[in-house]
């Protein structure tokens, strides 16, 4: 039976899921994990409409196509990073481009580029959350034992993450 969706109290209570196309079209059974995990901890989950983040277009040089999808993706997600709401998703090369690629290489220079820098890959997200009692509760409740920490690294960005 699938548990009710939190009601946020607040914008502390709520968090941007960016899917990426990967999870999306690949491996939705991984962007349903990350919703239920999120909305395990209590926090309300929200899916703006989205596009590609821009990088396999990016990466293959169509960079006119990458500022496209860029722009969606700015004008879909800036409000909810304005209001610091955290923009989260599992895939840390789509959470690179909007944090950085938009800019750096895009050339883009919209002034509201900057409130999506707090943008984050679910690694470093879940980790430095402050439910981290309700993220213990759930690792015991699927493995049977708490596990011991565990690092993971998130690609790309040479940064590990200590799970609890």
């Amino acid at each position: 039976m699938r548990r009710p969706r939190p009601q946020p109290a607040s914008d502390a209570d709520r968090v941007v899921y960016f899917h990426g196309c990967s999870t999306n079209t690949y491996e939705p059974h991984i962007g349903k994990l990350a919703v239920a995990v999120l909305e395990h901890i209590g926090l309300h989950v929200e899916l703006p409409p989205q596009t590609c983040c821009g990088l396999p277009a990016q990466s293959n040089g169509d960079f006119a196509a990458a500022r496209r999808y860029a722009r969606t993706n700015v004008e879909s997600l800036v409000e909810y990073a304005r209001r610091g709401i955290p923009i989260v998703g599992p895939s840390a090369s789509c959470i690179t481009a909007l944090k950085g690629d938009y800019h750096h290489v895009l050339g883009l220079d919209l002034p509201t580029l900057q409130a999506l820098n707090r943008a984050a890959a679910a690694a470093s997200f879940l980790p430095a959350t402050a439910r981290s009692a309700a993220l213990a509760a759930l690792d015991q409740g699927l493995s049977g034992t708490a596990p011991a920490a565990t690092t993971t690294r998130s690609p790309g960005t040479g940064t590990a993450a200590r799970w609890r």
